[in-house]
C-alpha cells in the first residue's frame, strides 16, 4: 500500500533523522557506561562489606579466644575433694575472691571456674592491678570517653564492656582502692557502669575472680578491704 504523498520521507528529512539519532549515540553510550559501573559499584560495596564483617569476626575470635581448661596433677583424696567443690561453686555464677600465698596457682583454679561454667564459650581476660595507677586502672576496667581534636567524641571500651558475658581474673586486689572497689560494687550490684568521663552508663554482664595474696579478714581488719565489698565475692 502506497503512503500519501505527505506521509512520504524525503531524503532532507532521513538525514536530519540520522543526524538526531547519530548525536543521541553518545549519550546513550554514556548512560549504559554509568549504569554498568554503578552496578558494579554496588556489588564491589557488599563483597568490600562482607569482607570488613568477616575480619572484624576474626579478630574478635583473636583477642578473645577460647579457655582451654587446665589440667591438673594431683593423687591425693583433699584435692579431689577441693576441686569437686570447686567446680560446684563454678556453676553457681557467683563471684569469687581466692586468696593464698604467690604461686600457688590461683590463676589455674579461675581458668577452671571459668572453663566449668555456663560462659565457658565467652572471653577469659585478665588483668594485674599492680601494673598500673589507679587512674588508668578504672580506664582499664570501665573504659573512658574524650574529645578527639577535631571535637568528635571517642569511646574507648574497658575490659568490664569488651568481654561481656564472660570472666574477669582481677589480681592483687588489696591494692585497690576504696573509690575503685566502690565503683566495682556498683557495676556488680546492677551490671551498669560509666565510662570515665561519660554521662551514660553501659550495661554488661561479667563474672569477677579476685585474686589475693593477703587474707580478706586481715584487709578488713586494716579498713583496706570494704567489708561489703568481701561479702559480694563470697
Amino acid at each position: 500500500q502506497k503512503l500519501p504523498a505527505e506521509s512520504k520521507f524525503n531524503v532532507e528529512t532521513v538525514d536530519r533523522v540520522n543526524g538526531m539519532l547519530s548525536q543521541l549515540k553518545t549519550p546513550i553510550a554514556n548512560m549504559k557506561l554509568y549504569l554498568d559501573t554503578k552496578t558494579l559499584n554496588n556489588t564491589l560495596l557488599k563483597k568490600v562489606d562482607e569482607l570488613i564483617k568477616a575480619k572484624s569476626k576474626k579478630i574478635d575470635q583473636n583477642n578473645f579466644p577460647v579457655m582451654k581448661e587446665p589440667e591438673f596433677s594431683f593423687r591425693s583424696i583433699e584435692m579431689s575433694d577441693f576441686l569437686q567443690l570447686l567446680d560446684k561453686l563454678s556453676r553457681m555464677n557467683n563471684h569469687i575472691i581466692l586468696q593464698g600465698e604467690a604461686a600457688t596457682g590461683k590463676e589455674l583454679l579461675a581458668k577452671r571456674i571459668h572453663c566449668k561454667s555456663d560462659r565457658q564459650g565467652n572471653s577469659f581476660l585478665s588483668f594485674n592491678c599492680s601494673t598500673t595507677n589507679e587512674k588508668n586502672l578504672e580506664r582499664e576496667l570501665f573504659g573512658y570517653e574524650e574529645l578527639d581534636p577535631m571535637g568528635k567524641l571517642q569511646v574507648h571500651q574497658g575490659i568490664l564492656e569488651k568481654g561481656n558475658q564472660g570472666t574477669l581474673l582481677l589480681k592483687d586486689i588489696h591494692l585497690l582502692s576504696i573509690e575503685v572497689q566502690n565503683k566495682i560494687l556498683e557495676y556488680i550490684k546492677e551490671n551498669k557502669a560509666y565510662r570515665m568521663g561519660g554521662i551514660e552508663r553501659y550495661s554488661s554482664n561479667v563474672r569477677i575472680i579476685c585474686t589475693s595474696n593477703t587474707p580478706v579478714d586481715e584487709l578488713i581488719s586494716k579498713g583496706i578491704f570494704k567489708k561489703e565489698f568481701a561479702y559480694f565475692f563470697n
